[in-house]
């Protein structure tokens, strides 16, 4: 099916809501402070849906498999509420409430995400402007691909990380979906989940990171070996040298040397 017809099947559901609330014969019902919002809400629910400009020829692969998944799981989840059984009505309705309040969240995120594409962005603006907030709200959306790389100053490498010379891309790939930024937030239970632990894990991730350099170094080294091809122009390509030069802007008279033998990076002054 395509995208747009179930994003019709979306909106047939919200009006079918808005329809039946008009029916209801329940004066107590009528008068909960939901129930009364609830027409306004479906209302605006269409009308975003219905102008949302998230159909784009130019949009990538990824970004329409998380548009229809997302259409997907809300059509599904309404049809649950609408077949589920409720011994107080009222708890259907609330239900409803926060499905359709989710589901325009997640549109927003999409708007934002099809600004982006497939391109890197940068936040930049003062303390408490917000950035790890929108950070944070961009990776809580449902799409796989979203990295964020927090600005966080635990640079410290740990070596007692077990099986830690075997890091590679695909592994990194896997760690960096956590939400470390969602984690620093703090705004849960403190007996679940303390600084010290959250240190630990971007230490961790720092460590890593360093250790998929250096794998990546020595690989690339490796196949130009094979192809007897050390030049100048190659060695320009490695990770490595890359890493370098963004290193030389910060601090000039450190350079990152390859330990092949523990699989890491060593600043020496030069």
């Amino acid at each position: 099916m395509e995208i747009k017809n179930k994003i019709t099947e979306i909106i047939i559901s919200l009006k079918s809501v808005s329809t039946e609330i008009i029916g209801i014969n329940d004066e107590k019902l009528k008068e909960n402070e939901v129930i009364q919002e609830l027409p306004a809400l479906m209302e605006k629910t269409i009308k975003i849906i219905s102008e949302n400009k998230i159909f784009d020829e130019n949009n990538t692969k990824q970004l329409n498999t998380l548009i229809d998944e997302v259409i997907d799981r809300y059509n599904t989840r309404f049809l649950s509420i609408q077949n589920e059984y409720y011994s107080d009505v009222l708890h259907k309705y609330i239900n409803i409430q926060d499905t359709v309040n989710n589901l325009v969240m997640e549109f927003k995120r999409i708007n934002y995400l099809s600004m982006i594409r497939d391109k890197n962005a940068v936040l930049v603006g003062g303390n408490g402007a917000g950035k790890s907030s929108f950070a944070s709200y961009l990776k809580e959306s449902m799409a796989q691909n979203i990295v964020v790389i927090p600005a966080q100053k635990f640079l410290f490498y740990k070596k007692n990380i077990q099986s830690l010379y075997l890091t590679d891309k695909r592994t990194m790939r896997n760690i960096q979906q956590t939400n470390f930024i969602g984690k620093g937030k703090f705004t849960g239970d403190e007996q679940t989940y303390v600084v010290s632990q959250y240190m630990d894990e971007l230490s961790e991730l720092f460590s890593k990171l360093i250790t998929v350099i250096a794998n990546e170094q020595v690989e690339e080294q490796n196949q130009a070996f094979k192809i007897e091809d050390m030049s100048k122009v190659k060695r320009e390509k490695t990770t490595l040298y890359k890493v370098n030069q963004l290193w030389k802007a910060l601090i000039p008279d450190i350079n990152l040397e390859l330990d092949t033998i523990n699989r890491t990076l060593e600043p020496k002054k030069k």
